[in-house]
């Protein structure tokens, strides 16, 4: 079933029956209920085992006033329940099922003078910037995997702002308690069929079995408000093309096969069993355009259509030119290691040698100890404490802020991007969907939460660079460039403005609210610059920027990096960074960019971070007071033992003194947590 209306029109619930029906017919009333509505209808129904099944809708009464479903940070996640109930001889048989009620669109329209097309999602008529991630099996054993370990997964994503997350090909057909929870959170799912990275047969025996398969998973997940989009497969469609890995003679054949199998068998059938949902069929992919090019497109990675992957183990992806304009990034991403305590599951005393053999072993990915080790390299000086143990710590703390800040890098050069664009179409970016929020086992991997359920530096950096407010800097040469990005929810509903959205093409709606969320959103204000050197807490010199946003992404402060040095009496690049804030100095939105790579900076000396204090809250929640007699980057706090996260973390430390809160998953003692504590920031790795 899925509930769905066309915009202005009444609101329908559209329900599929489906029974086993052996021997005779069987008569009977069939009654659809959505609770707590005035929708109900009743009909009596025949039931033989050649007519099993019954597709029908039951308005919902214009009198009735619907709440929407919507995603995470835009509003409310409604759940109706709908009850369907068969009585037939004195016996009843009853389902239920929960639904929301929202509208999705995947906009495809011209875009520039022949400059391809948007690619963009609308829910609930509003434009969204999908942020997110990917979502791979939880583990390698399903029976592994209970609703308390995918809730907090899910709670995790939450409460980082992310608002959807692709479901790869490359792993299963989730659990109902996945898609449940994602209904919940407000998690928008991108919804990729289970075909990955290989050549499927097109023989009649396998299509068959396909065709079951995507009946019973469409028919079975339909109902949830979670699902945006359907897309056929990962990476097929490059994967043709010859891109990546792929390289045969026989083009003809296998793109027969696969128009076979993911247009002439698999879209068929979503566009039979889904109406409501679009199907890509592939991702990477061109959207509209793959379809007009008879489903394979020259160029599927083109960022002038639909959707995109890009990883580059080599490039400095700490600069934001090693990056493409695309108009969606459903994945991109780079390595880093777990944590060590989760390691130590599975590795004896001598395992923990970085060039080991149980280090080579634990990383699948060709190479991936060497690549993470010369992108720590590009940004820091190696580690050298000469005790084995605690270099390899060491390293796995670089291969954690690289990973981190190389994302951040890339999901923010995206967001900068969504009203905008190049001279020759790219841009009006869309979606950022990193790779990956959850990891399958104990190794390096590309996740921001590892197989424990601890969080890596990743996903901290990930609270703010997709918050609904942003300050993103970058050095665009020697110029500071400074732009501020504010989620277009929180802009039309803070200013109450008939706010222009380039990405739309259109005003936003003058009368949009907030759907029931309370938020303290600095969509105009002062903006505090401030130049640090590294060597001390006191600014050298604070600009004070007054803005004002009136799109969702825009530029509010751009000057040559020079003049800013020589005005604060920052002797050169390599002493200084830069420091901006919105309300207030450490607690509040906030960023920091040095003016060079720590493997050059100059000043920074080892600080001494401690844990200062220690204030229990409540069974589950303390405040951590820390304090330090220096500006120490990448502040690390671990509360080894003890599941739970910081409110943050990874931080750069430059007051004396700062509070942070921790909340555990389960009840703990003050002096368990107290005890369990530990600190490190970046000089800690140098002897």
């Amino acid at each position: 079933m899925a509930a769905q209306n066309n915009i202005g029109g009444p609101w329908v619930v559209d329900v599929g029956v489906y029974f086993d029906v052996s021997g005779g017919s069987v008569s009977g009333v069939l009654t659809t209920n959505v609770i707590g509505t005035e929708a109900v209808k009743s009909m009596i129904l025949t039931l033989s085992p050649t007519n099993s099944s019954s597709v029908f809708s039951v308005p919902v009464p214009d009198s009735y006033k619907i709440n929407r479903w919507w995603p995470n940070g835009y509003g409310n996640q409604t759940l109706y329940t709908v009850e369907v109930t068969f009585t037939s001889n004195n016996e009843v048989s009853i389902k239920q099922r929960r639904v929301g009620f929202r509208i999705v669109y995947l906009i495809q329209n011209p875009f520039g003078n022949d400059q391809g097309l948007t690619f963009y999602f609308k829910i609930n008529n509003l434009p969204v910037f999908f942020k997110g991630s990917n979502w791979i099996p939880a583990d390698s054993f399903q029976e592994n995997i209970t609703r308390e370990r995918l809730r907090r997964l899910f709670q995790s994503a939450a409460e980082v702002h992310i608002n959807s997350m692709r479901v790869w090909g490359g792993g299963v057909y989730e659990s109902d308690d996945f898609y449940d929870l994602a209904d919940e959170y407000g998690i928008m799912i991108w919804h990729d069929l289970m075909f990955s990275d290989n050549f499927y047969p097109s023989t009649p025996d396998f299509l068959n079995t396909v065709s079951q398969e995507i009946t019973h998973q469409v028919r079975r997940t339909r109902h949830h408000p979670c699902i945006a989009v359907w897309s056929g497969n990962n990476e097929m469609e490059s994967g043709l093309r010859g891109h990546g890995t792929f390289s045969f003679h026989d083009y003809k054949r296998y793109y027969d096969d696969y128009v076979k199998l993911y247009v002439t068998t698999i879209k068929t059938i979503i566009d039979k069993e889904d109406t409501t949902r679009v199907y890509l069929p592939s991702s990477p992919s061109n959207g509209k355009d793959t379809e007009k090019e008879g489903w394979v497109a020259k160029d599927p990675q083109s960022q002038l259509y639909g959707d995109i992957h890009f990883y580059d183990y080599a490039a400095d992806l700490w600069n934001d030119s090693a990056f493409q304009i695309p108009r969606f990034a459903s994945e991109y991403g780079i390595q880093a290691w777990c944590n060590v305590e989760t390691l130590e599951d599975v590795f004896d005393a001598g395992d923990f040698d970085y060039w080991g053999p149980m280090s080579n072993h634990r990383n699948h990915h060709p190479l991936g100890n060497i690549q993470m080790v010369e992108e720590v390299l590009q940004h820091f000086k190696e580690p050298n404490n000469p005790d084995t143990k605690q270099k390899f710590s060491d390293i796995v703390y670089l291969t954690q802020i690289n990973q981190a800040v190389s994302v951040q890098t890339e999901s923010e050069h995206y967001r900068r991007w969504q009203d905008y664009k190049t001279s020759d179409g790219r841009g009006q970016t869309m979606g950022a969907l990193y790779w990956q929020l959850n990891d399958i086992w104990q190794a390096p991997s590309w996740a921001s939460i590892d197989y424990k359920g601890k969080w890596k530096m990743l996903h901290y950096f990930v609270r703010k660079f997709f918050g609904p407010v942003l300050i993103s800097p970058y050095m665009d040469g020697n110029l500071l460039n400074i732009y501020m990005v504010v989620d277009d929810v929180f802009l039309t509903a803070n200013t109450g403005m008939n706010v222009f959205s380039p990405a739309t093409n259109r005003p936003l709606s003058s009368n949009f609210s907030n759907h029931g969320k309370t938020t303290a959103v600095a969509t105009s204000g002062t903006l505090f610059i401030q130049m640090y050197r590294w060597d001390s807490f006191t600014p050298l010199k604070t600009w004070n920027v007054t803005y004002k946003a009136t799109q969702s992404s825009q530029s509010v402060f751009k000057q040559d990096i020079y003049p800013l040095i020589t005005a604060s009496g920052c002797p050169d690049r390599p002493y200084c960074f830069v420091y901006m804030y919105l309300n207030d100095l450490t607690s509040g939105i906030n960023a920091y960019l040095p003016l060079t790579y720590y493997n050059n900076v100059i000043g920074l000396t080892k600080a001494k971070v401690v844990v200062t204090g220690v204030t229990k809250m409540s069974n589950t929640e303390f405040e951590v007071t820390v304090g330090s007699n220096g500006i120490a980057p990448f502040v690390w706090l671990d509360a080894v033992g003890i599941s739970g996260r910081f409110s943050d973390n990874g931080f750069l430390m430059m007051t004396p003194s700062r509070t942070v809160t921790f909340t555990s998953w389960e009840p703990v003692d003050q002096d368990t947590f107290k005890r369990s504590l530990k600190s490190k920031s970046l000089m800690d790795v140098y002897a």
